[in-house]
């Protein structure tokens, strides 16, 4: 039987459109769940529920979702839930390499 894991929020994320090797795929996985206040992820058929501990992600971990998201060249506009009055000032900085993918793009 399903249970759904415990959570605070959660992200739901396209799964990347492909990986190069079965390695590179467990990686994207492995340090998917290593990032801070990631509980538990679920994958379904387009898509991965990520499930979180904490309504929004530290600055150092929203760093490190931002950088493998992009790395992996998954749709990044989901992250827009992570924008607080606290991050703002770096996280939606227009010069940074992940603005587009975030903030710009539909």
């Amino acid at each position: 039987m399903w249970t759904e894991p415990e959570h605070i929020s959660t992200l739901v994320i396209p799964e990347p459109t492909h990986f190069y090797c079965q390695l590179d795929e467990d990686h994207f996985f492995k340090w998917l769940q290593e990032i801070e206040g990631v509980n538990e992820v679920r994958g379904h058929l387009t898509d991965l529920t990520v499930y979180l501990s904490v309504r929004v992600l530290s600055d150092s971990a929203l760093r490190d979702l931002i950088g493998l998201l992009y790395r992996y060249d998954v749709q990044m506009s989901v992250l827009r839930s992570q924008l607080t009055p606290k991050n703002e000032h770096w996280f939606k900085d227009s010069e940074k390499y992940w603005y587009e993918k975030i903030f710009a793009e539909a």
